[in-house]
């Protein structure tokens, strides 16, 4: 398990929280958006049109730093997976992170379904990599090397 492994999980998996900070930002947003509404004088159609006007502006604003949030998200995603998928990172917490996350992430149709099924797939399809102990393979005099076991899935090749 090399370091870059590590950081590269870890550093993923803390952006996760972005799209969340996104949505807190947004609510703020739009609440103040709202309360900023005036209809103190219904009959001047042009004021309630401005004031609408205005809100309608706050809350795109309000959605695109959401939008903008949760494409970072997506980013740590990303970096997460590729250390699980092609870096082989295996730890226990980054087997529950993927499963718990990649649950949630269902929940978010179209592309949080399809990453939140790529992440539960894959977590569970690998579940007894995450779980197995490492060892120490002896390369040569003085150096080691940390490693994993032969998965048992090809283990009758």
């Amino acid at each position: 398990m090399s370091k870059r492994s590590h950081y590269l999980a870890v550093t993923g998996a803390w952006i996760q929280v972005f799209p969340l900070v996104g949505i807190a930002i947004m609510s703020v947003q739009m609440n103040r958006a709202v309360k900023d509404m005036r209809f103190e004088d219904p009959d001047n159609t042009g004021a309630v049109v401005e004031s609408i006007s205005k809100v309608a502006q706050r809350l795109g604003e309000a959605s695109q730093s959401a939008m903008i949030w949760g494409l970072l998200g997506m980013l740590g995603m990303a970096m997460f997976l590729f250390a699980l998928i092609k870096l082989r990172y295996r730890r226990v917490w980054a087997f529950w992170f993927a499963v718990v996350y990649g649950a949630v992430l269902l929940l978010s149709f179209p592309l949080g379904t399809v990453v939140g099924l790529m992440s539960l797939s894959y977590a569970l399809f690998c579940r007894r990599e995450f779980f197995e102990p490492q060892r120490v393979i002896l390369v040569s005099e003085g150096a080691a090397r940390v490693g994993r076991p032969p998965s048992r899935r090809w283990s009758r090749f």
